[in-house]
């Protein structure tokens, strides 16, 4: 007897942030008088596409630092959000342009 196969295919789009693990259930039977069959239960992961843009909580930060502050000093932090999942939802901080008197956190935005 040759062994045969079913093939699950995706007929929507899936959104791992609305759900992240779809469940179904496959029924296999043959052509047999009585006809029999056997279920199984199948689990499908949904892995997440990079689809979120991080969002800063501000639109414009001001920050204010005294002058001859010493070095080391924290000016202020910034913050953003993304709502993918896992790694794809890590935000990372940098300055756009490179200022020689500042550095930014990488992982937490303090400036």
């Amino acid at each position: 007897m040759l062994p045969t196969q079913g093939t699950l295919v995706l007929k929507r789009p899936l959104d791992k942030d609305a759900k992240d693990v779809v469940e179904v259930t496959v029924t296999a039977l043959d052509h047999g008088i009585p006809s029999l069959q056997t279920t199984a239960r199948v689990e499908i992961s949904i892995a997440d596409r990079n689809d979120h843009v991080p969002t800063f909580e501000e639109k414009l930060y001001t920050l204010k630092v005294a002058e001859n502050s010493p070095v080391g000093h924290v000016v202020g932090n910034v913050r953003a959000n993304d709502e993918d999942k896992g790694k794809n939802g890590n935000v990372e901080y940098r300055l756009r342009t490179p200022i020689k008197k500042f550095l930014i956190d990488a992982g937490t935005g303090r400036l």
